[in-house]
């Protein structure tokens, strides 16, 4: 325990980084913990020193993907306690227990029942203590899963990954495209290919369609909206700088200014 907590320590830039990347993911709705997650990796990966370790058991990358999938849970309760509005499946349950328990989350939250929102802190606090108090007992068992052999537990992993493709539509053609698909990932990850932008493209491309579409049809088919307003327009020049930052272009234009 005292080791762990060293490790902590040694690591706090990356802690903090993920949990305000958590905090942020949780607060959009429907998002998800598994995007706060990855965003953190990917967020501790690209300032990293040494990014070849991230993959091998990286302590940094354990660190922030945790903490950005743990602090993703209180980001979540903001939309609700403020809004009404939940994020997730999860979160309508936390709502509707709010509701039958006499309290309406939303802009009168503070008003009618002030003292809510801070038992809902202590309450955040406590289960925090008590996951950590679960995870000191069970540990020390389900490690022992890291000890299977591949040999074991792959063809275990493809058959589930088999009728998990058929039963979601009971048709073959999702099995195929789901085989098809990982020889495409096999491939990849031989050519060393990051999976993080890849598991990110699958959770998040639906709802991008979706949304995509809802807003072409508000518009009536126009994409000029998108341009015109400010908030669009500041997440466009992030994505753009992002999508720049991979191909190292900030650092050949320092080379350059040099």
């Amino acid at each position: 325990m005292k080791e762990g907590f060293g490790i902590i320590r040694d690591h706090v830039v990356e802690l903090i980084r993920s949990s305000f990347i958590g905090v942020g993911v949780g607060i959009i709705p429907g998002v998800g913990e598994d995007v706060g997650g990855w965003l953190s990796y990917w967020a501790s990966k690209s300032t990293s020193k040494e990014p070849e370790t991230f993959g091998d058991g990286a302590v940094a990358g354990i660190i922030s993907a945790e903490a950005g999938n743990n602090s993703c849970i209180g980001g979540a309760i903001i939309p609700i306690l403020s809004l009404a509005v939940p994020g997730s499946a999860p979160a309508a349950v936390l709502l509707a227990a709010f509701m039958m328990h006499g309290y309406r989350p939303g802009p009168l939250l503070m008003n009618e029942s002030p003292e809510f929102l801070y038992q809902v802190c202590v309450d955040l606090f406590m289960a925090a203590a008590a996951m950590w108090i679960l995870a000191q007992i069970v540990s020390k068992f389900s490690v022992k899963i890291l000890g299977v052999k591949k040999e074991l537990l792959m063809p275990v992993i493809y058959v589930l990954c088999v009728v998990g493709s058929f039963v979601i539509n009971h048709i073959m053609f999702d099995v195929k495209v789901m085989f098809i698909f990982g020889i495409i990932g096999f491939f990849l990850s031989v050519a060393e290919f990051p999976a993080a932008p890849f598991l990110l493209g699958v959770i998040l491309g639906s709802m991008t369609d979706s949304n995509l579409r809802r807003a072409l049809t508000i518009s009536g088919g126009s994409f000029m909206p998108m341009f015109g307003r400010p908030i669009s327009v500041i997440f466009l020049v992030v994505i753009v700088v992002l999508i720049l930052s991979q191909f190292h272009v900030f650092d050949r234009l320092k080379k350059g200014s040099r």
